[in-house]
């Protein structure tokens, strides 16, 4: 279905399995008191819901059979890529999780850590995996053979990614103790802002990579993507155990963030040398970006102390600085379209045209 770019069905069975399948389950068992049973119940019932979605919608596609060749691609580039996704499990939910456990403060200052991660993580996740696994890779999968159509195709997704949170990443760095606060509580306030801002200082990189990911595997470089993301798992264990002699959980911080930029790169050295694509345009447009990223930094810095002295409560303070700095970078997408490139055109034109329709059906 992701092939075939069947994205609309694809989300609504997203959406109904988790309603009517994991919530209306889960939160139903757990009322007669099933205790954790209720959540394997939910998921299990998730699951067959998007299962049997599935086998209804593509049951014309479907046949039973046996091809021995037909089995053996699809088994090697298969086990390729379950041996990435456990990499990428442990990259994600290893070594810094055990180091800050194990070494910094145990279950108290993982859970400060943890949170904080988690945090930023979710919008990198939600990204990458729409933006990478469900519409880039079935993309590319349909062009692998056209090198050139592959590198423009990523060279604008990786300048789409710069252009929407590299700013974002600035904001959320200067409102961090206003969002943790707001998001988490005040229990989560200090001991978590110092991590969440250096963890988000990556966000482009830890989302970027996903892109590239999904390039290498629409390209059937399942194993070249194994040694990519187990090394990147062994760094993320390097960097926490460089990153604790520090002392502190922003120290393994720290070391997981150059991790993840080493991933980045380590990604496209490999999208060059082995399958010929060059992402030189998407870094061009990326320093293009932080430059932008930095001016906006020196006003929303300038912003939030002015607004500290006239004493504006923190939730206040976030809600201006959030819409002000939405209003003015929406402005200066519209207004300034050669700050954004190929990569601003292309969104400019998809949202005129859902705009176009939406007035079309009134």
């Amino acid at each position: 279905m992701q092939r075939a770019m069947r994205f609309r069905e694809l989300a609504m069975i997203q959406l109904s399995s988790y309603l009517f399948g994991y919530a209306m389950v889960a939160v139903t068992l757990a009322s007669l008191d099933f205790g954790a049973w209720a959540l394997v119940a939910g998921q299990l019932s998730q699951l067959t819901i998007q299962t049997v979605s599935f086998l209804i919608l593509t049951r014309r596609e479907l046949a039973f059979g046996f091809q021995w060749p037909v089995f053996r691609g699809l088994f090697r580039f298969g086990f390729g890529v379950t041996l990435t996704q456990i990499g990428g499990y442990l990259s994600q939910n290893g070594g810094d999780y055990f180091i800050v456990g194990r070494w910094l403060g145990g279950a108290e200052a993982l859970g400060f850590y943890s949170r904080a991660y988690l945090l930023l993580n979710q919008p990198a996740q939600l990204v990458g995996r729409a933006g990478g696994d469900q519409v880039l890779f079935p993309a590319l999968s349909q062009v692998q053979d056209d090198r050139k159509r592959v590198e423009r195709a990523l060279n604008n997704a990786l300048s789409l990614v710069a252009m929407t949170q590299v700013p974002l990443t600035v904001l959320l760095l200067v409102c961090a103790p206003e969002i943790i606060h707001l998001l988490m509580g005040p229990q989560w306030g200090g001991p978590a802002v110092l991590p969440f801002q250096i963890l988000v200082g990556v966000l482009f990189f830890r989302t970027a990579y996903k892109l590239v990911g999904a390039m290498l595997r629409a390209t059937g470089k399942v194993y070249y993507m194994v040694l990519w993301q187990w090394s990147y798992a062994g760094l993320v264990l390097t960097g926490a155990l460089i990153g604790q002699q520090v002392g502190t959980w922003g120290g393994v911080a720290i070391g997981v963030s150059i991790a993840v930029m080493f991933c980045h790169i380590f990604a496209l050295i490999l999208s060059w040398k082995v399958v010929g694509v060059s992402s030189m345009a998407s870094l061009r447009r990326l320093f293009s970006y932080t430059g932008l990223a930095l001016v906006a930094a020196v006003f929303l810095i300038a912003s939030r102390a002015g607004l500290a002295a006239i004493g504006l409560p923190g939730t206040a303070s976030l809600a201006v600085l959030v819409s002000g700095f939405t209003a003015a970078y929406t402005w200066m997408f519209f207004a300034r379209p050669r700050l954004f490139g190929a990569e601003g055109d292309i969104l400019r034109d998809r949202i005129l045209k859902a705009l176009n329709r939406k007035r079309a059906r009134k």
